[in-house]
């Protein structure tokens, strides 16, 4: 279970007792429950060692069982960060770099932050047993020394199951399933609502063997089977895998051979019948991939596929289908002991399981004023979980009512109502950011007040405008905040753009919403026009798949920014009558041929100037210029004939209107004729039809003079 224990001198042990007092000039009351944060320069550590510091020695014995022996104590560029309180897991990072000038123990922010972060180490006891140290226990709470910041509430600490095939592994699954089945309301009320029919192909694994393994198919239409089943969310990746095709669908009906699975699936096999249910959805089998007919009918129902499933089991760890899921986790150490009076103790030490992308112990500073969808999150840490960074895996898991995550060093079973993981940290955990859509889907608006949206904000917004309610709000503005999310997802097909949202926009599609728009809905549109891009522009030409004031044409990742937009007043008028986005399929919130919006609003002509990356908006006979800080395509405007584009006046911020310019205007420029060319002939005969090149906040209505020299008329935009 685990690597071979040490042992620590009862004696010295025992009178070690808890690190250094916390000095009285730290400040609070309970100076003794505190955090502290302390650095200790690593070839240090074997000199105190040998002078009969039972701390060190401890530090130096995890690490070396945790390391392997490879960690070279001596290696002048280490140096740990610790951090401890009273009850809580000690936390420890091991950095590489130029060690900190002073090594003082702290409560109140600071401490080094220069060099590489090398690996994080947490040391633990189980909940109840004895410890010589007061700073190592068993709470998986994270005080930080900084007092602004605010506390992670966490569970109690718990081993991680090295081998996660094992008997205790598939217990603690079935333990998490059923308390969610028992008592989560907001699950079964969930639950209730699903579809649970049997897909119309799922594959057939049978009761206890791999020889029997095959793709059962049934009428879905006529013939409602309702079994339970369990469907995959899986990263495709570069490598090919097994697929049904018009050729092997028949094959496939009669046998798989369990040696043609790719390990995901493999372990998908083993997961489903430990857990008792005996048929698994996966979208690359159970539909047929060179058939485009079938494709658009069965995509269509990943809403429902994900939202009837029993359990989605996600390989949350896995880049493609050879990854798996059932990884090998690496062992914790123990190091053991005994007091004076004889009785043993033991301490635990294991590399820290992240949970960031989850919403749990994010970095603070990372997220203040970040539109990242992940706020606080690192890129290396978004990686370690790839699932979690695919286009197609968005949907999947904002459909499901339960989950199954896993990762490459524990599970994680993820509900309607909280998280649960393996290590302990999360524990009836509610902020993911995804919380309160998939409790929209699900069950209504009834269960979201006080969650969090990605944005670190709670779901109760301001009183509604004449007109609209407090659900129409959150309605809306949790859209924005999915779509700010999927939009920096990554996905190889940018032309999936539409159908990979299709199945949360199914579910999203309701009373509040009005039509499906390419990604914005009628009845905020004028809300929902105003992304801005929140990435890098590639700097290539970008394939068509959506009208220009769609977030979708952009081909990156957007943003509304940081704040929502119940005070605005708009300058604009929608006619919905002639405003429309023709589909490519059958599917209403699939693929489009094209989109055109008809608004009416004072437009004003302007120029620009680019220098460098630079774009500059200028007024003829104005000498004030401003930055157009994010173009939808810098490559559409560095290839435009000329320079001439037109702001149109759109909306107002009433709540902080002062005497400067506090507008936003859409930027706009004569249509190309290609895309004029996609649009239906009432459009493309019309005199004023534009595209949009992108979206500027504080647009000087009053310094460049708008009301005067702009002119009112209705125009196209496509």
């Amino acid at each position: 279970m685990h690597e071979n224990s040490g042992s620590i001198n009862a004696n010295r042990a025992a009178t070690a007792g808890n690190l250094d007092e916390a000095p009285a000039w730290a400040g609070r009351g309970r100076i003794d429950y505190a955090s502290w944060q302390i650095s200790v320069y690593l070839p240090d550590v074997p000199g105190t060692v040998a002078r009969g510091c039972q701390s060190c020695f401890l530090l130096q014995e995890i690490l070396t069982k945790l390391t392997k022996g490879a960690l070279d104590c001596n290696d002048p560029e280490l140096w740990l960060d610790i951090v401890f309180c009273k009850g809580n897991v000690l936390r420890m990072k091991l950095i590489r770099g130029s060690p900190p000038d002073d090594f003082d123990m702290f409560s109140s922010g600071g401490g080094s932050t220069d060099g590489d972060l090398l690996e994080s180490f947490e040391i633990y006891t189980m909940p109840g047993s004895p410890c010589p140290w007061p700073t190592i226990g068993s709470s998986m709470n994270v005080e930080r020394p900084d007092w602004s910041l605010p506390a992670e509430i966490g569970g109690l600490a718990s081993h991680i199951e090295p081998d996660p095939t094992s008997k205790s592994s598939f217990d603690r699954v079935k333990s998490w399933i059923k308390t969610c089945k028992d008592t989560h309301t907001i699950c079964t009320e969930g639950e209730a609502s699903s579809n649970p029919q049997l897909p119309k192909r799922v594959i057939d694994i049978g009761p206890d063997t791999n020889d029997g393994i095959h793709i059962f198919v049934h009428d879905d239409a006529t013939q409602q089977i309702t079994e339970p089943y369990i469907a995959l969310s899986h990263c495709w990746g570069k490598t090919q895998h097994l697929i049904s095709t018009r050729a092997t669908l028949d094959q496939w009906k009669q046998n798989i051979p369990f040696n043609r699975f790719a390990k995901t699936f493999q372990d998908a096999v083993v997961i489903s019948r430990e857990l008792g249910i005996r048929y698994v959805w996966i979208d690359s089998l159970c539909i047929v991939q060179d058939d485009k007919q079938d494709w658009e009918i069965e995509a269509a129902k990943m809403a429902s596929i994900y939202n009837g499933a029993e359990l989605v089991l996600a390989a949350t760890g896995s880049a493609d289908g050879s990854g798996g899921c059932l990884f090998q986790r690496e062992p914790f150490v123990t190091v053991s002991g005994t007091f004076p009076e004889g009785k043993p103790f033991e301490i635990y030490g294991r590399k820290v399981a992240k949970h960031a992308v989850f919403g749990w112990n994010t970095d603070p500073n990372g997220s203040k004023g970040s539109s990242n969808p992940i706020v606080g999150t690192t890129v290396s840490e978004v990686y370690d979980y790839p699932l979690m960074t695919r286009a197609w895996c968005f949907q999947e898991r904002l459909l499901a009512t339960r989950i199954l995550h896993y990762t490459k060093s524990e599970m994680i079973f993820d509900c309607l109502s909280s998280m649960e993981c393996e290590c302990g940290a999360l524990e009836k955990h509610e902020d993911d950011p995804l919380v309160p859509a998939r409790r929209i889907i699900k069950t209504g608006h009834k269960f979201i007040t006080g969650t969090k949206s990605y944005r670190g904000l709670s779901t109760n917004p301001a009183a509604p405008l004449k007109g609209e309610t407090k659900e129409f709000i959150e309605h809306h503005e949790l859209w924005r905040d999915l779509i700010v999310q999927y939009s920096q997802k990554n996905i190889t097909k940018r032309t999936d753009g539409l159908p990979a949202v299709a199945g949360l926009a199914t579910e999203w599609f309701n009373k509040l919403t009005g039509r499906y728009l390419a990604g914005l809905w009628e009845k905020d549109i004028l809300n929902d026009l105003r992304w801005m891009p929140d990435e890098k522009d590639s700097g290539s030409s970008p394939e068509y798949i959506s009208p220009s004031w769609s977030w979708l044409s952009v081909h990156r990742g957007v943003t509304w920014g940081v704040e929502s937009f119940e005070f605005d007043k708009f300058f604009v008028t929608v006619d919905f009558d002639r405003t429309a986005c023709p589909l490519s399929g059958h599917n209403q919130f699939g693929a489009v041929d094209s989109g055109y919006i008809f608004l009416t609003g004072r437009i004003m002509r302007m120029t620009f100037s680019i220098d460098g990356n630079m774009v500059w908006l200028e007024k003829p006979g104005n000498d004030t210029r401003k930055p157009f800080d994010r173009p939808d395509s810098l490559w559409r405007l560095r290839n435009l004939k000329n320079n001439e584009l037109f702001c149109l006046r759109l909306s107002t911020r009433m709540s902080t209107r002062n005497a400067w310019d506090d507008d936003a205007a859409l930027v706009l420029v004569k249509a190309d004729e290609e895309i004029l060319k996609k649009q239906p002939e009432e459009v493309q005969k019309f005199e004023n039809v534009y595209q949009r090149v992108g979206f500027i906040t504080n647009y000087m209505t009053q310094g460049w003079n708008h009301e005067r020299d702009s002119k009112e008329m209705g125009l196209y935009i496509i």
